[in-house]
């Protein structure tokens, strides 16, 4: 019983139990009582009853909807269930109101000292039921308001040991956004927070609560692999985010369930914006129902949905009249040549070199070359590698005329110039260990399928974060572990150029633009963007939102230092927790409370053990643990997009999405089946 006691859910049906209980049993009690020995008129009699009867009718109905209250906007049978019995209760209600308003009427007939005798024997009883009945769930909710008020914690807590717990239901109330029964018609369901799950019976005294994140912190969600990161958090991100977003995902099934979602028929039905800046039209593929308003999408990788593949060419999106030119070239150029470990023995000098070689050679073929075909990745890759365009062959003297060139182009206030020097002034007995570096982080351009995707672009990454017009963008690497590690420096690369746009976007959107990384490990260990991203993009409005496999994957990319700057300034999701290293840092971060051992002491212990930790986020477990940035920890049910049933056993409850995604057009079958 003490077990459950520490529950809010269980202590407020208790406190609303013992209030009915002892209320009803001092009415009992009092109503047997001896009265004094005055004799009662009939008319006296029927106010005195009358009014007992019906006030005690409708203070037990009032009871019980205080106690029903919170239940009846919960979806389904129960929901169901307890507005019926609320509905039968109705009628005892109104009974109690008819009779307490005859008795009023014949009382007004009665005498002044007739009216005192009255008044007195109901205050004799009916004043301490009435009283106690309420009293367990005040003094309950007193309490539970005590312990959310930071000072009073602190006088009467100080001193007492471990006073680690879960959310209170007081703080917990501030991240409750209910999705509503009847959507909007046209826009379904909408949120501008991180939909994290919903609230547990236990936690909250109701149970089935979407929890939204709103603050502007980064999210980062540790999972194990098979334990459904996307039918449970990533569908919902791109179901009911209403702002602009990039979802960078090895896997088609994310844009091939929610694209139709996220574009707006009405823009090709009446012609919104220019031809070319659509994006992808899902009609004929699409079955969706409801639509963000305005809403664009676009698809980049080498046809691996459903939908067709958009082109890309990074140079469109790089203003060479304004000053941050360079830096967005750097931030190309690093995509091909990332910064090298720390515990890297490697001279850093060679990956600076060519990063800078690349950015010169760019800015130098967009300010000087007029003619549009040349100013793609291809064709500047090839330059830079001293591949001469009239005979196709690399050659060091068409290299090093290349670098004169550059050197007597005075644009973008010499740094063209200072790129170009310091290699040049090496000589060419150097030109060999950059060629080498260079070819390395270039060859991703050369490939027949990027120089077809790299020719042109169909949009700009500009776009993405307007606020009446949203756009997302699904990025999808090829299948295939050749073919996918062959695919990350192109994924770094738009990682490099996006966010560098989008944290110096203006003016800044007032709804968070989402950057998605799933499977992070996999391809963004050495995206520099995001590891700064996670201090510099909250002035931004930018939220990344990143997907790892375990604690220690963090630590791997991120180091020990920086693994902790991202807790601190993130919202940590855990669950399907498969590894002892990721359940240890759970149980640490839950922290120790202390209990009374029942033998005069005080005794610590952890709030959950590694062992618990494991077993309550096993793989089949719809639970969850978020730590918000700024709350104490919450335990949540996963629910997915649609009710499922998994081949593992795994079950999960459904947010009310139909019609929000298209079921059945992805390749993969791992969704398992509808319970």
């Amino acid at each position: 019983m003490k077990s459950l006691l520490r529950h809010y859910g269980f202590r407020r049906i208790a406190a609303h139990l013992i209030g009915l209980v002892v209320g009803c049993g001092s009415f009992v009690l009092l109503e047997y009582l001896p009265s004094d020995d005055r004799w009662w008129t009939h008319p006296e009699m029927i106010v005195v009853d009358g009014l007992q009867d019906g006030m005690m009718r409708v203070v037990l109905v009032a009871w019980l909807y205080i106690f029903v209250r919170p239940w009846m906007a919960k979806r389904g049978w129960f929901g169901q269930t307890v507005n019926l019995v609320v509905l039968v209760a109705l009628p005892y209600f109104i009974w109690g109101l008819i009779e307490c308003a005859h008795a009023a009427m014949i009382a007004v007939e009665l005498s002044w000292s007739s009216l005192e005798a009255v008044a007195i024997e109901l205050l004799q009883k009916l004043a301490v039921p009435m009283v106690v009945i309420w009293i367990p769930q005040i003094w309950l909710e007193i309490c539970e308001q005590l312990k959310a008020t930071p000072f009073l914690r602190r006088w009467f807590q100080a001193h007492r040991g471990h006073i680690a717990s879960w959310i209170l239901a007081v703080h917990f109330r501030q991240f409750i956004r209910p999705l509503p029964s009847n959507p909007d018609a046209y826009a379904g369901q909408l949120g501008k927070g991180i939909f994290v799950g919903r609230t547990l019976f236990e936690d909250d005294g109701i149970g089935g609560q979407e929890v939204f994140i709103y603050d502007n912190a980064h999210s980062v969600v540790c999972a194990a692999t098979g334990g459904g990161k996307h039918i449970t958090h990533e569908a919902h991100l791109a179901s009911l985010h209403q702002g602009s977003g990039i979802f960078i995902s090895p896997k088609p099934s994310l844009a091939d369930l929610t694209l139709g979602r996220r574009v707006d028929p009405r823009i090709f039905l009446e012609g919104r914006f220019a031809e070319h800046e659509r994006g992808i039209n899902p009609a004929g593929i699409s079955q969706c129902r409801y639509h963000i308003p305005n809403s664009r999408a676009f698809v980049l990788g080498s046809n691996q949905s459903v939908y067709p593949a958009c082109r890309y060419g990074f140079l469109n999106d790089i203003d060479f009249t304004k000053d941050s030119a360079w830096s967005r070239l750097m931030a190309l150029a690093r995509g091909s040549f990332p910064d090298r470990p720390k515990n890297c023995s490697t001279d850093p000098w060679f990956v600076l070199t060519a990063r800078t070689l690349f950015a010169s050679v760019c800015g130098y073929v967009c300010l000087t070359d007029p003619n549009p075909a040349h100013r793609t990745l291809p064709w500047i890759a090839e330059r830079t590698l001293g591949i001469d365009p009239k005979t196709g062959i690399a050659s060091p003297k068409y290299f090093e005329s290349l670098l004169k060139q550059i050197l007597q182009c005075n644009g973008m206030n010499g740094l063209l110039q200072t790129g170009a020097s310091n290699i040049y002034n090496l000589g060419e007995k150097a030109f060999g260990s950059i060629f080498s570096e260079t070819a390395n982080g270039l060859s991703w351009m050369l490939d027949s399928t990027w120089r077809k995707q790299l020719s042109g672009s169909d949009f700009s990454f500009h776009w993405v974060g307007e606020e009446e017009s949203p756009v997302t963008v699904y990025i999808i690497p090829r299948q295939g572990r050749a073919a996918f590690q062959e695919d990350i420096p192109w994924l770094r690369t738009i990682s490099e150029m996006s966010l560098e746009i989008l944290a110096n976007k203006e003016p800044v959107p007032k709804t968070p633009t989402l950057f998605v990384g799933d499977e992070y490990r996999q391809w963004g260990e050495d995206i520099s963007a995001v590891k700064y991203g996670f201090v510099i993009l909250r002035s931004s409005n930018v939220k990344l939102v990143l997907y790892v496999q375990s604690h220690s994957q963090l630590i791997e990319m991120f180091g020990e230092h920086g693994a902790a700057e991202i807790e601190s300034s993130s919202t940590m999701t855990y669950f399907a927790v498969n590894d002892i290293l990721t359940a240890e840092r759970i149980s640490r971060r839950l922290g120790k409370h202390s209990f009374d051992n029942g033998r005069g002491g005080i005794q610590a212990t952890d709030v959950l053990t590694p062992a618990e930790v494991s077993n309550q986020l096993r793989l089949t477990s719809p639970l969850a643990f978020t730590f918000p940035a700024g709350a104490a920890p919450m335990r949540l049910e996963r629910v997915a997009f649609k009710p499922l049933r998994l081949n593992d056993g795994g079950r999960y409850n459904a947010l009310p999405l139909d019609g929000h995604f298209d079921d059945g057009l992805t390749r993969e079958s791992f969704y398992g089946t509808i319970s």
